[in-house]
């Protein structure tokens, strides 16, 4: 069976999410942001999770990577601090990880 590409699996669990009772979630431009001539100027929030979302007042964030991606050292810092402030973030490699992430929140 052929895998999703990270981009449509990032999109599957937004849009599942939202879909979810007393939940919001949304995705983050994470390789940078568009500079208007084609090409991208550097994202401030380097690290940050793809997707962030809240369930009944909780916060939970997911950084999607395939079976054989690496979380980078910005993004494990990113995940840390918003674990350190109270949120719950996790590393999510396909959607059945992102369905047992909402259920634990």
């Amino acid at each position: 069976m052929k895998r999703q590409p990270e981009s449509e699996l990032k999109s599957n669990i937004v849009k599942w999410l939202n879909l979810q009772k007393d939940t919001f979630a949304w995705s983050q431009i994470t390789i940078g942001i568009p500079d208007g001539r084609g090409g991208y100027r550097r994202n401030p929030n380097k690290g940050a999770a793809d997707i962030c979302f809240v369930k009944c007042g909780k916060a939970g964030a997911m950084e999607v990577k395939m079976e054989k991606g690496k979380v980078s050292p910005e993004q494990r810092a990113w995940l840390e601090a918003f674990d350190a402030a109270g949120g719950k973030a996790y590393v999510v490699r396909e959607f059945g990880d992102a369905a047992s992430v909402w259920k634990e929140i």
